[in-house]
């Protein structure tokens, strides 16, 4: 991915505009509805919050690969209903390239 531009700094107010969004919604062995997320941005001027995000530089190509989501997840994924990149906030310049999700 790569961030060019953005002009709402880190991930804006609640944490949750980011110019680079990753997201997976799920269900639990149970069928509850869960979620994960995470942000990338390229600066943080005002020092919003960037809850599950990550700063990467700008106008940069950055490979991003994220460890086995399985380990991690609270509760467990068992039904993946959707994968989302997006993009949030005010102005921005972002670019998303070779995406995949790796099932094993």
């Amino acid at each position: 991915m790569r961030v060019n531009s953005h002009s709402l700094g880190g991930g804006g107010y609640l944490s949750s505009e980011y110019p680079v969004i990753v997201r997976i919604d799920y269900e639990d062995e149970y069928g509850s509805a869960a979620h994960w997320y995470h942000g990338f941005y390229c600066q943080n001027v005002h020092n919003n919050d960037t809850l599950n995000g990550e700063e990467i530089r700008c106008g940069v190509w950055y490979p991003y690969e994220e460890t086995n989501l399985l380990e991690i997840l609270e509760p467990p994924p068992f039904y993946i209903k959707s994968v989302r990149i997006y993009a949030s906030g005010w102005n921005y310049e972002s670019l998303v390239a070779e995406t995949g999700l790796l099932v094993e």
